[in-house]
Protein backbone atom coordinates (compact mmCIF):
# COMPACT_ATOMS: atom_id res chain seq x y z
CA UNK A 1 0.00 0.00 0.00
CA UNK A 2 2.80 2.13 1.12
CA UNK A 3 4.67 1.47 -2.50
CA UNK A 4 1.07 2.05 -4.30
CA UNK A 5 0.32 5.70 -2.39
CA UNK A 6 4.40 6.58 -3.76
CA UNK A 7 5.65 6.65 -0.17
CA UNK A 8 8.22 4.42 -0.80
CA UNK A 9 11.01 7.41 -1.42
CA UNK A 10 14.02 8.77 0.92
CA UNK A 11 11.66 11.63 1.47
CA UNK A 12 9.41 8.90 3.84
CA UNK A 13 9.73 8.61 7.10
CA UNK A 14 8.58 5.13 9.22
CA UNK A 15 8.36 4.94 12.68
CA UNK A 16 7.00 1.36 13.82
CA UNK A 17 5.71 0.82 17.17
CA UNK A 18 3.82 -2.02 19.10
CA UNK A 19 0.74 -2.40 20.45
CA UNK A 20 2.67 -1.28 24.48
CA UNK A 21 5.11 1.29 23.36
CA UNK A 22 5.00 5.04 23.48
CA UNK A 23 7.20 7.62 22.20
CA UNK A 24 8.31 10.88 23.82
CA UNK A 25 7.80 13.68 21.37
CA UNK A 26 11.42 14.52 21.62
CA UNK A 27 11.78 11.02 20.60
CA UNK A 28 9.66 11.16 17.35
CA UNK A 29 11.08 14.69 16.27
CA UNK A 30 14.59 13.64 16.59
CA UNK A 31 13.99 10.24 14.46
CA UNK A 32 12.44 11.99 11.85
CA UNK A 33 15.10 15.00 11.85
CA UNK A 34 18.32 12.24 11.99
CA UNK A 35 19.43 11.77 8.69
CA UNK A 36 19.44 8.07 8.20
CA UNK A 37 18.28 5.38 6.23
CA UNK A 38 17.70 3.34 9.73
CA UNK A 39 17.83 4.79 13.15
CA UNK A 40 16.38 3.91 16.33
CA UNK A 41 16.71 5.36 19.97
CA UNK A 42 16.45 3.67 23.68
CA UNK A 43 14.10 1.11 25.25
CA UNK A 44 12.87 2.03 28.62
CA UNK A 45 10.26 -0.34 30.06
CA UNK A 46 9.14 3.09 31.56
CA UNK A 47 5.13 1.98 31.73
CA UNK A 48 3.92 0.94 35.01
CA UNK A 49 7.51 0.75 35.68
CA UNK A 50 7.80 -1.20 39.05
CA UNK A 51 4.47 -1.62 39.88
CA UNK A 52 2.40 -4.08 41.21
CA UNK A 53 1.77 -6.96 41.89
CA UNK A 54 5.16 -8.31 43.12
CA UNK A 55 5.63 -10.34 40.27
CA UNK A 56 5.64 -7.35 37.66
CA UNK A 57 8.02 -5.32 39.97
CA UNK A 58 10.64 -7.96 39.45
CA UNK A 59 9.90 -8.22 36.09
CA UNK A 60 9.78 -4.21 35.29
CA UNK A 61 13.50 -4.80 36.91
CA UNK A 62 14.77 -7.32 35.22
CA UNK A 63 14.03 -5.14 31.93
CA UNK A 64 16.70 -2.78 33.61
CA UNK A 65 19.17 -4.99 31.54
CA UNK A 66 17.32 -3.84 28.70
CA UNK A 67 17.72 -0.11 28.83
CA UNK A 68 21.55 -1.05 29.95
CA UNK A 69 22.22 -3.34 26.99
CA UNK A 70 20.85 -0.70 24.60
CA UNK A 71 23.07 1.88 25.81
CA UNK A 72 26.20 -0.04 25.69
CA UNK A 73 24.96 -2.27 22.46
CA UNK A 74 23.15 -0.21 20.37
CA UNK A 75 24.57 3.51 20.65
CA UNK A 76 28.41 1.50 19.64
CA UNK A 77 27.27 -1.08 17.03
CA UNK A 78 24.39 0.77 15.03
CA UNK A 79 25.89 4.71 15.87
CA UNK A 80 29.52 4.02 15.63
CA UNK A 81 30.24 1.12 13.85
CA UNK A 82 26.82 1.56 11.54
CA UNK A 83 26.38 -2.27 12.38
CA UNK A 84 23.62 -3.54 14.62
CA UNK A 85 24.52 -6.21 17.34
CA UNK A 86 20.62 -5.70 18.52
CA UNK A 87 17.71 -4.34 16.50
CA UNK A 88 14.88 -3.88 18.77
CA UNK A 89 11.45 -3.24 16.64
CA UNK A 90 10.28 -0.28 19.23
CA UNK A 91 10.73 2.81 17.68
CA UNK A 92 12.69 1.71 14.15
CA UNK A 93 12.34 4.55 12.30
CA UNK A 94 13.31 4.02 8.68
CA UNK A 95 12.73 5.63 5.48
CA UNK A 96 10.27 4.66 2.69
CA UNK A 97 13.24 3.87 0.29
CA UNK A 98 15.41 1.69 2.97
CA UNK A 99 12.03 -0.56 3.65
CA UNK A 100 11.62 -0.61 -0.64
CA UNK A 101 15.23 -1.95 -0.52
CA UNK A 102 15.32 -4.51 1.98
CA UNK A 103 11.57 -5.71 2.05
CA UNK A 104 10.20 -7.82 4.51
CA UNK A 105 10.20 -10.79 2.76
CA UNK A 106 12.72 -12.92 4.37
CA UNK A 107 12.11 -16.60 5.28
CA UNK A 108 11.55 -15.93 9.39
CA UNK A 109 8.32 -16.51 12.23
CA UNK A 110 10.19 -14.22 14.88
CA UNK A 111 13.57 -10.94 14.91
CA UNK A 112 11.96 -9.71 11.94
CA UNK A 113 13.27 -6.59 13.30
CA UNK A 114 16.91 -8.02 14.10
CA UNK A 115 16.64 -9.51 10.44
CA UNK A 116 15.30 -6.19 8.83
CA UNK A 117 18.41 -3.89 10.76
CA UNK A 118 21.11 -6.53 9.58
CA UNK A 119 20.25 -6.83 6.13
CA UNK A 120 19.78 -2.82 5.71
CA UNK A 121 23.54 -2.41 6.67
CA UNK A 122 24.37 -5.36 4.41
CA UNK A 123 22.79 -3.43 1.90
CA UNK A 124 24.89 -0.18 2.30
CA UNK A 125 22.38 1.52 4.06
CA UNK A 126 23.53 4.23 6.52
CA UNK A 127 22.64 3.14 10.20
CA UNK A 128 21.91 5.82 12.82
CA UNK A 129 21.61 5.91 17.19
CA UNK A 130 20.37 8.97 19.10
CA UNK A 131 19.52 9.03 22.84
CA UNK A 132 15.57 9.69 23.37
CA UNK A 133 13.01 7.42 24.77
CA UNK A 134 11.02 4.60 23.29
CA UNK A 135 8.73 3.79 26.07
CA UNK A 136 7.40 -0.05 26.35
CA UNK A 137 5.86 -2.04 29.71
CA UNK A 138 7.00 -4.88 30.82
CA UNK A 139 5.83 -8.45 31.04
CA UNK A 140 3.05 -9.03 34.16
CA UNK A 141 3.69 -12.56 34.82
CA UNK A 142 6.84 -15.07 35.13
CA UNK A 143 4.84 -17.29 31.73
CA UNK A 144 4.91 -14.16 29.79
CA UNK A 145 8.28 -13.28 30.66
CA UNK A 146 9.18 -16.58 29.25
CA UNK A 147 7.49 -16.67 26.78
CA UNK A 148 8.81 -13.42 25.28
CA UNK A 149 12.22 -14.37 25.74
CA UNK A 150 11.60 -18.16 24.03
CA UNK A 151 10.73 -16.12 20.76
CA UNK A 152 13.52 -13.42 20.92
CA UNK A 153 16.08 -16.65 21.65
CA UNK A 154 14.37 -18.70 18.81
CA UNK A 155 13.82 -16.14 15.94
CA UNK A 156 17.39 -15.01 17.13
CA UNK A 157 19.09 -18.57 16.02
CA UNK A 158 16.99 -19.52 13.52
CA UNK A 159 18.13 -15.91 11.77
CA UNK A 160 21.99 -17.07 13.15
CA UNK A 161 22.11 -20.27 11.26
CA UNK A 162 20.48 -19.50 8.10
CA UNK A 163 22.45 -17.15 5.26
CA UNK A 164 19.28 -16.40 3.56
CA UNK A 165 18.14 -14.54 6.61
CA UNK A 166 20.92 -13.11 7.93
CA UNK A 167 24.72 -12.26 6.57
CA UNK A 168 27.26 -14.50 7.91
CA UNK A 169 29.09 -10.88 9.71
CA UNK A 170 26.12 -10.13 11.35
CA UNK A 171 25.44 -14.35 12.22
CA UNK A 172 28.83 -14.52 13.66
CA UNK A 173 28.53 -11.11 15.70
CA UNK A 174 25.55 -11.99 17.45
CA UNK A 175 26.58 -15.32 18.43
CA UNK A 176 29.93 -14.67 19.68
CA UNK A 177 27.99 -11.92 21.88
CA UNK A 178 25.80 -14.58 23.34
CA UNK A 179 28.93 -16.81 23.79
CA UNK A 180 30.45 -14.24 25.75
CA UNK A 181 27.44 -13.45 28.18
CA UNK A 182 26.92 -17.17 29.11
CA UNK A 183 31.08 -17.09 29.48
CA UNK A 184 31.02 -14.15 31.61
CA UNK A 185 28.34 -14.91 33.75
CA UNK A 186 30.32 -19.02 34.40
CA UNK A 187 33.60 -17.74 34.51
CA UNK A 188 32.71 -15.27 37.05
CA UNK A 189 30.98 -17.67 38.87
CA UNK A 190 33.65 -20.20 38.92
CA UNK A 191 35.89 -17.89 40.26
CA UNK A 192 33.97 -16.28 43.42
CA UNK A 193 33.45 -19.79 44.46
CA UNK A 194 37.35 -21.03 43.43
CA UNK A 195 38.33 -17.23 45.96
CA UNK A 196 35.58 -18.29 48.66
CA UNK A 197 37.19 -21.59 49.09
CA UNK A 198 40.84 -20.69 48.98
CA UNK A 199 41.35 -22.14 46.20
CA UNK A 200 42.90 -19.85 44.21
CA UNK A 201 44.12 -16.43 45.41
CA UNK A 202 43.80 -13.07 43.68
CA UNK A 203 46.44 -10.48 44.09
CA UNK A 204 45.32 -6.79 45.43
CA UNK A 205 45.37 -4.94 42.57
CA UNK A 206 42.53 -7.27 41.11
CA UNK A 207 40.72 -6.66 44.28
CA UNK A 208 40.48 -2.90 43.34
CA UNK A 209 39.83 -3.46 39.94
CA UNK A 210 37.33 -5.76 40.94
CA UNK A 211 35.62 -3.21 43.39
CA UNK A 212 36.02 -0.49 40.41
CA UNK A 213 34.19 -2.20 37.90
CA UNK A 214 31.02 -3.93 40.31
CA UNK A 215 30.62 -0.28 41.68
CA UNK A 216 30.28 1.19 37.66
CA UNK A 217 28.03 -1.90 37.06
CA UNK A 218 26.04 -0.69 40.02
CA UNK A 219 26.10 3.16 38.86
CA UNK A 220 24.94 1.66 35.18
CA UNK A 221 21.72 -0.41 36.76
CA UNK A 222 21.02 2.99 38.80
CA UNK A 223 20.95 4.88 35.80
CA UNK A 224 18.48 2.04 34.19
CA UNK A 225 16.55 2.85 36.65
CA UNK A 226 16.39 6.65 37.00
CA UNK A 227 15.39 6.59 33.46
CA UNK A 228 12.79 3.73 33.67
CA UNK A 229 10.74 5.35 36.48
CA UNK A 230 11.24 9.05 34.94
CA UNK A 231 7.48 8.64 33.11
CA UNK A 232 4.92 10.99 35.12
CA UNK A 233 1.36 9.75 35.58
CA UNK A 234 -1.32 12.13 35.23
CA UNK A 235 -2.15 13.24 38.61
CA UNK A 236 0.78 12.10 40.25
CA UNK A 237 2.27 14.84 42.82
CA UNK A 238 5.94 15.99 42.81
CA UNK A 239 6.70 14.72 45.54
CA UNK A 240 5.09 11.24 45.00
CA UNK A 241 7.26 11.32 41.66
CA UNK A 242 10.18 12.03 43.03
CA UNK A 243 9.56 9.83 45.73
CA UNK A 244 9.27 6.58 43.25
CA UNK A 245 11.90 7.44 41.09
CA UNK A 246 14.40 7.13 44.21
CA UNK A 247 12.70 4.14 45.35
CA UNK A 248 13.24 2.33 42.02
CA UNK A 249 16.45 3.48 41.17
CA UNK A 250 17.39 2.42 44.72
CA UNK A 251 15.81 -1.09 43.97
CA UNK A 252 17.85 -1.08 40.37
CA UNK A 253 21.01 -1.37 42.18
CA UNK A 254 19.49 -3.62 44.91
CA UNK A 255 18.47 -6.25 42.23
CA UNK A 256 21.36 -5.91 39.79
CA UNK A 257 22.29 -9.46 40.53
CA UNK A 258 19.05 -11.28 40.07
CA UNK A 259 18.76 -8.75 36.85
CA UNK A 260 21.82 -9.89 35.60
CA UNK A 261 21.26 -13.47 36.71
CA UNK A 262 17.97 -13.80 34.95
CA UNK A 263 19.19 -12.92 31.71
CA UNK A 264 21.09 -16.31 31.78
CA UNK A 265 18.39 -18.31 33.38
CA UNK A 266 15.97 -17.03 30.93
CA UNK A 267 18.73 -17.89 28.16
CA UNK A 268 18.95 -21.45 29.03
CA UNK A 269 15.53 -22.18 30.47
CA UNK A 270 14.36 -21.18 26.88
CA UNK A 271 16.65 -22.92 25.17
CA UNK A 272 15.29 -26.17 26.76
CA UNK A 273 12.13 -25.18 25.91
CA UNK A 274 12.39 -25.31 22.37
CA UNK A 275 11.38 -23.53 19.46
CA UNK A 276 8.01 -22.56 19.36
CA UNK A 277 8.00 -22.34 15.72
CA UNK A 278 5.12 -19.27 15.58
CA UNK A 279 5.10 -15.89 16.82
CA UNK A 280 4.04 -16.14 20.48
CA UNK A 281 2.47 -13.02 21.69
CA UNK A 282 2.22 -11.89 25.41
CA UNK A 283 -0.74 -9.79 27.14
CA UNK A 284 0.49 -6.10 27.77
CA UNK A 285 -1.62 -5.29 30.66
CA UNK A 286 -2.08 -6.80 33.86
CA UNK A 287 -6.18 -7.10 33.30
CA UNK A 288 -5.08 -9.40 30.16
CA UNK A 289 -2.36 -10.84 31.56
CA UNK A 290 -4.73 -12.23 34.21
CA UNK A 291 -7.33 -13.19 31.85
CA UNK A 292 -5.12 -15.32 29.71
CA UNK A 293 -3.40 -16.70 33.12
CA UNK A 294 -6.95 -17.90 33.93
CA UNK A 295 -8.00 -19.23 31.02
CA UNK A 296 -5.06 -21.69 30.46
CA UNK A 297 -3.36 -19.17 27.93
CA UNK A 298 -5.21 -20.58 25.11
CA UNK A 299 -5.67 -17.30 23.35
CA UNK A 300 -1.91 -16.84 22.84
CA UNK A 301 -1.06 -20.37 21.29
CA UNK A 302 -1.22 -21.75 17.87
CA UNK A 303 -4.33 -23.44 17.32
CA UNK A 304 -3.99 -27.77 16.61
CA UNK A 305 -2.75 -27.36 13.22
CA UNK A 306 0.61 -25.40 14.37
CA UNK A 307 -0.66 -22.53 12.87
CA UNK A 308 -0.02 -19.14 14.61
CA UNK A 309 -2.31 -16.90 15.90
CA UNK A 310 -2.74 -12.83 15.66
CA UNK A 311 -4.87 -10.04 17.13
CA UNK A 312 -8.54 -10.37 16.10
CA UNK A 313 -10.72 -7.14 15.42
CA UNK A 314 -13.04 -7.03 18.69
CA UNK A 315 -16.22 -5.91 16.94
CA UNK A 316 -18.39 -8.93 17.16
CA UNK A 317 -17.03 -10.86 14.69
CA UNK A 318 -14.45 -13.50 16.17
CA UNK A 319 -15.51 -14.80 19.62
CA UNK A 320 -12.00 -15.09 20.53
CA UNK A 321 -8.94 -12.90 21.07
CA UNK A 322 -7.10 -14.55 17.96
CA UNK A 323 -7.16 -16.07 14.73
CA UNK A 324 -5.47 -18.26 13.26
CA UNK A 325 -3.13 -16.97 10.14
CA UNK A 326 -2.67 -19.88 7.59
CA UNK A 327 0.75 -20.81 7.31
CA UNK A 328 1.21 -20.89 3.91
CA UNK A 329 1.34 -16.97 4.36
CA UNK A 330 4.67 -16.85 6.17
CA UNK A 331 7.67 -16.01 3.83
CA UNK A 332 5.61 -15.61 0.93
CA UNK A 333 6.34 -12.08 -1.02
CA UNK A 334 3.12 -9.88 -0.86
CA UNK A 335 0.09 -10.18 -3.06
Amino acid sequence: MRQHLGYDTAETKITFLDDDTSPTWEYLETAYAADYDICQGVTAPRIDYGSGPFSHFLLSHIDDLRFHNCMTYCSSFQGILGRPLFVHGEGLTITGHTERTVTWNWRIFASEDLTFGCNAAAAGLRWGFFHEYIQLTSPWTWKAYFKQRRRWMWGNIHAIVNRDVLPLGAAIRIAVRYFLSLFTFVASGTAVGLILTDVIEVSGWAHSLFWCSLAVWLVNFGLSGWVNAGLRRPGMSNAKFWTNRVLQTLAAIVLAPLTATFTIVALITTLYMGNPRSFEVIAKTAATSNRRERDGNGAEHADQAGQPAIPAARDGSAPADTVPVPASTFGEPPR
